[in-house]
């Protein structure tokens, strides 16, 4: 099964170490990369990187992508060993666009921005945006592409969608 991941930013690539491709966790999860920065209470910046490991989708107000983020936070120029902090926690992440074919579904998840994540208060962390492309390459998933796209043709509602992508996840 093929999926693909595109990155926006390349700040941490050279920072991390991190290999993190879009490896399936299990019958109803992905696993994508978070790239970003942090700034510290006395403004410091550095590298932010990790996974979140998409569990599922849903209407909250708007599609979303519901899953278990985790992530480093660095120093610039400090060996990723000696990181600051390590964290994991769950996060909601609004679907900026979605578009689908019967062979493949492409989804843009918003940048995603945690202030004083647990154990780090006053610090802001800033993810750049992920795009995910799932692969239809069982009769499942095309099935469920399929559906998504003639959905999206007409105007369906996010918690419909969001139903449609959690069968697509799960057929991965």
């Amino acid at each position: 099964m093929v999926r693909r991941l595109a990155l926006t930013g390349s700040l941490i690539v050279a920072v991390f170490a991190f290999a993190v491709p879009g490896a399936a966790l299990g019958a109803s999860s992905v696993e994508v990369a978070l790239v970003g920065t942090f700034t510290d209470p006395s403004g410091v910046v550095g590298g932010a990187g990790g996974v979140v490991a998409i569990q599922g989708f849903a209407d909250d107000g708007g599609l979303v992508a519901e899953g278990v983020a985790t992530y480093s936070l660095c120093i610039p120029n400090v060996d990723p060993k000696n990181c600051l902090a390590t964290l994991t926690q769950a996060v909601t992440i609004p679907v900026s666009s979605l578009s689908a074919t019967c062979t493949e579904a492409t989804i843009e998840l918003a940048p995603l921005t945690i202030v004083s994540p647990p154990s780090l208060d006053g610090f802001t962390l800033n993810f750049d945006p992920i795009e995910v492309v799932f692969t239809a390459d069982t009769a499942t998933t095309q099935r469920s592409a399929c559906a998504i796209d003639r959905r999206l043709d007409h105007g369906v509602r996010d918690a419909s969608l969001a139903r449609l992508l959690n069968r697509l996840l799960a057929g991965l």
